[in-house]
């Protein structure tokens, strides 16, 4: 029997602490066994997916099993781990909620083609959202004005200048933006960054850590 086999059948059939101290064991295959494990629920999964450290083997496998997916903070920790292959990451942006796209797009050391592609989510489903939706979401709150306020960085050139162009229309980022898009559908993907730039700046949205 190989030496790792009891603990693969451990993970298989731990519960309380002993799963809870699985979830940091450094064996690929003891990680494995563990999603078969009946005990291991959403906390824990998602407390699989923190680890920085984590294969890229697992997460590939957290991203094949549908019934794990089910669960919005699965998809969400999935999509922001730096390990998740690139198809796998890919497909679950397109489930993101909009203010996780905008979360997405400010994580440090994004590859450039997922922040395009988040970008272009968020640029292609600002203008189907319900009115009352944009209403609400872009309302000039506290948050709205604070980030507007205090952006500072990189997005605040671009901000800047596309309020003094006039492209910027407030008063909530998302009504700004969905104007500009259905009014310049056919621009190139820097106007899509730009619009992007207005949701980060004027939600004062922040990059996870």
């Amino acid at each position: 029997m190989p030496a790792s086999e009891p603990n693969r059948e451990r993970a298989r059939a731990a519960t309380g602490e002993e799963l809870a101290s699985l979830l940091h064991h450094h064996e690929p295959d003891v990680l494995l066994a563990l999603l078969d494990n009946p005990a291991l629920g959403e906390t824990q999964l998602c407390l699989l997916l923190d680890r920085k450290d984590l294969p890229s083997e697992i997460l590939e496998e957290v991203a094949r099993r549908k019934p794990l997916l089910k669960n919005y903070r699965v998809k969400r920790a999935l999509a922001f781990h730096a390990r998740t292959p690139r198809l796998a990451s890919l497909r679950l942006i397109r489930e993101l909620y909009l203010m996780d796209l905008v979360q997405l797009t400010l994580l440090p050391g994004i590859s450039a083609e997922l922040k395009r592609n988040a970008e272009e989510q968020l640029v292609a489903r600002l203008p189907q959202l319900p009115l009352g939706q944009k209403n609400h979401v872009g309302a000039p709150g506290n948050g709205a004005r604070r980030g507007r306020a205090t952006c500072r960085g990189p997005h605040a050139g671009a901000l800047r200048r596309s309020r003094q162009s006039g492209s910027y229309r407030g008063p909530g980022p998302e009504g700004a933006l969905a104007r500009e898009s259905s009014g310049r559908s056919g621009e190139s993907c820097g106007a899509a960054s730009q619009m992007v730039t207005h949701l980060q700046c004027a939600t004062g949205a922040r990059a996870p850590h």
